[in-house]
């Protein structure tokens, strides 16, 4: 006969998460009942009668095969005295200094009697009690003072992480104030300046096309005063960009940095390549607009103060950070111990550069020595 069960199943996973999670509250609740103050305290005077108790066993009867430190040639009393000190530290670690203290003194006239009443060594005793009793007293201030130097110091780490983040929000603000102005300028240049210029540069072609009874001489001054406005338009053009760049508004970070690079081709003449690893995201336009300004001051100083001939900027996108390794081979200097030493050494960019990057909460890594170019590697949170 066939006994087996066709009705049975494994154990139902429900169950087991059932039994973890009730442990779990039991765990809690555990926890809850030992940091209660009436559980503590009750646990307190409990542990103190415990250790008060073998110090009057031969007038309680109790025989000593309960203690054995009496059966290895501890006669006297000294050792269950310093065993208040356990109530003591007890009480002061979990319910306060002046729980500890109040406990030290209660301590105090429950030892007293059996040194009075009924030790040999009256003298050894008492000094014994009233040594425990202070020790436990003291015990309990140094850890109040302890106590009362870190919530101090956590104080003032809270104040000081709050007039950072004060610091930071209007540094930041600042910042955002003065490319809000840049913008204006740019737009009103563009909308006002450039459209004057270039229909007064219109107008001279359109002026010398027209009168051809002008004199060669005049003919060619007009040209030269065509040439010069078209170059102040190109100019004025270029000045509007590096104010606002109008990519970064309508095409995004990356596309705003690979015209960055092009421009900077041709004003410097060095050859520079970018190379992005991952899917490209994009920041809040405050943001963006720091970044641009980090890789731009990068850029600036390889073409102006490295003498490189070429560069690379790497970019990488990731889940949690966005990284710019920004290196070339120029001449490279020597960096300071602590880069809060750059502006007084002339590194005025460089400072410019962390302090945009501080405002981003990133962190900015620098590797250069004279003949061995530079390496700037900037990560940004995500």
């Amino acid at each position: 006969m066939n006994l087996t069960d066709n009705n049975q199943h494994p154990p139902d996973k429900r169950s087991a998460t059932g039994l973890n999670r009730h442990i779990t509250n039991l765990a809690i609740n555990i926890v809850r009942i030992i940091k209660n103050q009436r559980f503590c305290t009750v646990a307190v005077i409990i542990i103190l009668i415990f250790c008060i108790i073998p110090q009057y066993s031969e007038e309680l009867g109790i025989s000593k095969i309960y203690f054995p430190w009496r059966l290895i040639g501890f006669q006297r009393h000294t050792i269950e005295r310093f065993f208040c000190l356990i109530p003591i530290a007890y009480a002061t670690i979990v319910l306060g200094s002046k729980a500890g203290i109040i406990v030290s003194i209660i301590s105090l006239p429950l030892m007293l009697p059996r040194t009075i009443l009924f030790s040999p060594n009256h003298f050894d005793s008492t000094f014994e009690v009233f040594m425990v009793s202070a020790i436990g007293i003291f015990f309990s201030l140094y850890i109040q003072v302890q106590i009362t130097a870190k919530q101090q110091k956590e104080q003032d780490m809270v104040k000081l992480k709050k007039m950072e983040g004060n610091l930071r929000f209007y540094v930041r603000q600042a910042v955002m104030a003065q490319e809000e102005e840049r913008k204006r300028i740019s737009r009103e240049l563009h909308d006002d300046t450039i459209q004057i210029l270039g229909g007064l540069s219109r107008e001279i072609d359109n002026f010398i096309r027209r009168r051809s009874s002008l004199d060669p001489e005049d003919i060619s001054r007009l040209k030269g005063l065509r040439e010069l406005l078209n170059e102040g338009l190109k100019e004025i053009h270029r000045f509007t960009q590096d104010l606002r760049p109008s990519l970064l508004d309508y095409l995004g970070l990356l596309t705003a940095i690979k015209s960055l690079v092009h421009k900077a081709i041709e004003n410097y003449k060095i050859g520079i390549d970018v190379t992005v690893k991952g899917v490209e995201k994009r920041f809040r336009p405050e943001i963006e607009t720091l970044i641009f300004r980090i890789i731009q001051e990068a850029l600036n100083n390889i073409g102006r103060h490295s003498g490189a001939t070429e560069a690379h900027i790497f970019i990488e996108f990731d889940d949690t950070s966005t990284t710019f390794i920004i290196s070339d081979n120029g001449k490279g200097f020597d960096i300071p111990v602590d880069i809060e030493e750059l502006p007084r050494i002339g590194k005025l960019g460089l400072a410019g550069m962390q302090e945009r990057v501080e405002l981003l909460t990133g962190t900015m890594h620098i590797e250069s020595a004279y003949g061995k170019g530079t390496v700037l590697t900037i990560t940004i949170p995500s």
